[in-house]
């Protein structure tokens, strides 16, 4: 069990570094984990924050989260189901004020390994739906009701659907009489208001702002002290009034107000409020029109033309009234669009459900979803997603349907930007996490080479050229140079690494890698080489092409299992066409020529299309949970070396992995180049080695004594600079370790600038130089040498610094700054 909140922590096919808890509360969806008797045993952060107990959950019965909730009889039912263990799903309240899908399914296995208990937040779309929905009955109501009283009982009724509105009421204004008029006025304790005209009342404040008012009990108290309201009746907790505008005119306000002191308005209701005022001012002031005489017809127009979704009205299956909004959303004109069957304006797929539910809803049929998503089809042939809500009424004697259609393009596309988003977010802390990890293990492990390459470099200065010895240490000093290839790939990985690019003889890298690869694949699988006698050479990085052929070799072995097989890697030359680069996963505008390849095949068990188009996803593995970055790191390092590759793959017939990099010229190999040739001069000075790592000084402080150097130690940035206090005068340079405990390396360096403006200090690290001196910019560092490193390379760069400093006449003057 995680310690919060309380989450199994299992394997979830993602790296082990990241844990599942934190994987688990990265998810919106609640969870929750019940025993065999409902009782939670778990639950993510959503589960805890939606059902705000105030407490971790776990411990309590199912049942008793609800025992105290209000909830219908169809929601108590859910509850009761999930309680008696029967698989059910439907929406439920919860106490943070939303919505949620609920699920309940048995977790497969052991009889008593309990359930799982999902919620997907579906308020946004209920909220949406309940708007939509809403929008609609609000028209239906303007084009069904016999008179003004009813349509203002009907919106009355409509917005107590989504806020509680006992005290209710709708005042219009009369511009030519100037005169506000109270035609719906429902108050629990005012009397019905009489017509006035215009004077300081909380009505007026939003006719003549044109804005919505939300006023509270203080806020009302104080506009009455101040004079800007007269107060008109009992004073309400809130009262909020949005403006019934029509044309940009505003005809009216429409007001909520409680006086209950455990009643509020969340924002969605505003806003939901505000939306649907447009809709109300619409019908009022057709109804007004229609009650006035002749302007019925105009003012029914005037609403459902101006409505920002768009309206059909069908009847026989065919349209005979389509909106602007509507006829702009299929890219056709109103007058093409009526009399022509509604099917014609949506796409193929759409056209039987969509007729299926008119049907449904003709006949009577209750169990039609009163708003889903369906789409629109566009004169240029592309779909237009929308959102239905459709309703009957009758036109001309008989039954025709009014439909809503809302274009959610908009909705879709935050959706799907927030989703990608969120997959980004996650791929970045993945991979910052085995980063940081990667980093780590590699500072580590480069303070560990330095007692390896360390002693082996003082091994071989003790010895005579001509000892048998020196050949073994030789081979010590490789093999730990090789090691910290190693560390540097995973400094790369970590983002503070840097690579060499220098011309390679595939063959001899793969040579090299001989006996590590026979030792990394199983004892039932047979490697095989098949090089080509003379390669052409290519430019890159060996640790990376290395790290290639590795990750290449034990996907194969995976891929072969606990069956017998065979492993083959080929290299060889080939001209490469534009038609072969189009086919291949990688085609960045690579250029036709001579390419260098490197070819991995297996005789395993293969792969299908499907498996082929995700194999170079990150995480992504056939194999057991918490692989799959082998294949993701082949492809970034294929691509960073301006290279391509094929794969060729059936099941059941093994595959094939080529990797072809652009060859550079013939197989010659270039010279190798040694620093020592400075190393058997002899030194003068006194230099002080800071570092935490005891073996590391140890190493240093033998180096450079045995070049002359009088060496003074330091075990961490305090102890250096209580040494530099005592001795400084007499401190020639200071080798300062860039991580240690208590001071790092950037702050002892700090302090030691500041006690002696003209100190030098070569600063030694396991990250890379470009990494590490963008810090010390403009600071005056003299210069820095990379962990691990050989005792003729560290006695080189001390000389160097030194001898710079003698060479332009001066001895402990201020060193220029570090060139990067």
């Amino acid at each position: 069990m995680t310690e919060d909140p309380g989450i199994t922590q299992g394997s979830m096919g993602c790296d082990p570094a990241v844990p599942t808890a934190f994987i688990l509360d990265s998810i919106e969806d609640i969870i929750l984990h019940l025993d065999a008797s409902r009782e939670i045993t778990g639950a993510n952060r959503a589960a805890m924050e939606a059902l705000r107990t105030g407490s971790n959950p776990v411990g309590t019965l199912w049942a008793d989260l609800w025992r105290n909730f209000p909830l219908s009889d169809e929601q108590s039912a859910i509850v009761r189901s999930i309680s008696e263990g029967r698989e059910i799903s439907g929406d439920l309240p919860f106490p943070d004020g939303r919505h949620r899908r609920i699920s309940l399914a048995r977790i497969p296995g052991e009889a008593d390994a309990g359930f799982l208990v999902t919620g997907h937040d579906t308020t946004e779309k209920r909220l949406s739906a309940q708007l939509l929905e809403s929008t609609r009955a609000i028209v239906e109501a303007g084009l069904s009701s016999p008179d003004a009283l009813t349509l203002y009982e009907s919106i009355h009724a409509i917005i107590s659907g989504i806020v509680q509105a006992d005290d209710f009421y709708i005042a219009l204004y009369d511009s030519k009489q100037d005169l506000i008029t109270f035609p719906y006025f429902v108050d629990r304790y005012d009397v019905h208001q009489a017509p006035r005209r215009p004077g300081r009342g909380v009505t007026e404040i939003v006719l003549r702002s044109g804005r919505p008012a939300f006023i509270t009990r203080e806020g009302m108290a104080n506009l009455i002290r101040i004079g800007e309201v007269q107060l008109i009746g009992e004073l309400a907790e809130w009262w909020m009034g949005v403006p019934l505008s029509v044309e940009g005119r505003v005809v009216g306000v429409m007001v909520v107000q409680s006086y209950a002191e455990d009643t509020a308005l969340t924002g969605m209701q505003e806003e939901m409020l505000l939306s649907l005022s447009g809709t109300a001012a619409m019908v009022i002031e057709k109804k007004r029109s229609e009650e006035a005489l002749k302007e019925s017809e105009n003012r029914y127009r005037n609403l459902v033309e101006r409505a920002s979704d768009g309206i059909v009205i069908a009847s026989d299956g065919k349209v005979w009234f389509a909106n602007p909004v509507l006829a702009e959303m299929v890219g056709r004109s109103r007058e093409d669009m009526e009399g022509q069957p509604f099917s014609q304006f949506l796409p193929p797929s759409q056209r039987d459900i969509v007729y299926g539910r008119h049907i449904q809803r003709l006949s009577g049929e209750t169990d039609v979803p009163p708003v889903y998503e369906t789409a629109l089809l566009h004169a240029d042939g592309h779909e237009v997603p929308v959102e239905l809500s459709a309703s009957v009424l009758m036109e001309g004697g008989k039954p025709s349907i009014l439909a809503v259609l809302r274009d959610i393009s908009g909705r879709r596309r935050i959706e799907e930007e927030r989703r990608l988003l969120e997959r980004q977010i996650q791929h970045s802390q993945k991979l910052e996490s085995l980063g940081i990890l990667a980093g780590g293990i590699a500072h580590d492990f480069n303070n560990l080479l330095m007692g390896i390459l360390g002693n082996a470099g003082l091994a071989l200065m003790e010895l005579p050229p001509e000892s048998p010895v020196r050949r073994t240490l030789e081979r010590l000093e490789t093999a730990a140079l090789r090691a910290a290839e190693l560390t540097n790939q995973l400094l790369a990985y970590s983002g503070r690494g840097k690579f060499i690019v220098e011309p390679i003889n595939i063959n001899i890298l793969i040579e090299e890698m001989v006996n590590l690869l026979q030792a990394a694949v199983p004892k039932n699988v047979v490697l095989r080489l098949d090089v080509t006698r003379s390669v052409p050479l290519i430019e890159g990085d060996a640790t990376q092409l290395r790290q290639v052929v590795m990750n290449l070799i034990m996907n194969a072995a995976e891929a072969i299992g606990d069956r017998s097989g065979i492993i083959t890697i080929s290299s060889g030359a080939t001209m490469v066409d534009r038609a072969y680069l189009s086919g291949a996963y990688l085609d960045e505008d690579l250029p036709e020529g001579p390419y260098t390849f490197i070819e991995v095949s297996d005789t395993g068990c293969g792969m299908d299309d499907k498996t082929k188009s995700r194999i170079f996803d990150p995480f992504f593995t056939t194999k057991f949970t918490g692989r799959g970055l082998g294949l993701a790191a082949v492809l970034g390092i294929v691509r960073g070396h301006h290279g391509t590759l094929k794969v060729y793959s059936e099941p059941g017939r093994g595959s094939t992995f080529k990797i072809l990099i652009p060859s550079i010229g013939d197989s010659s190999t270039s010279a190798h180049h040694s620093v020592e040739g400075e190393s058997g001069r002899s030194g003068s000075g006194v230099v002080m080695v800071v570092d935490d790592e005891e073996t590391v000084r140890t190493v240093a402080r033998l180096a450079l004594e045995k070049a002359g150097f009088r060496v003074l130690t330091a075990s961490d940035g305090k102890d250096a600079i209580e040494v530099f206090r005592r001795e400084g005068g007499r401190i020639d340079l200071i080798l300062l370790d860039l991580t240690m405990p208590h001071l790092n390396g950037e702050e002892t360096f700090r302090e030691l600038r500041r006690m002696k403006p003209d100190v030098r200090v070569v600063l030694s690290s396991g990250y890379n130089e470009m990494d590490t001196i963008n810090k010390f910019a403009g600071k005056g560092l003299a210069g820095f040498i990379q962990k691990p490193y050989r005792p003729v390379d560290l006695i080189a760069r001390i000389r160097s610094v030194l001898s710079a400093d003698s060479g332009n006449g001066r001895k402990g003057g201020a060193p220029g700054d570090l060139q990067a």
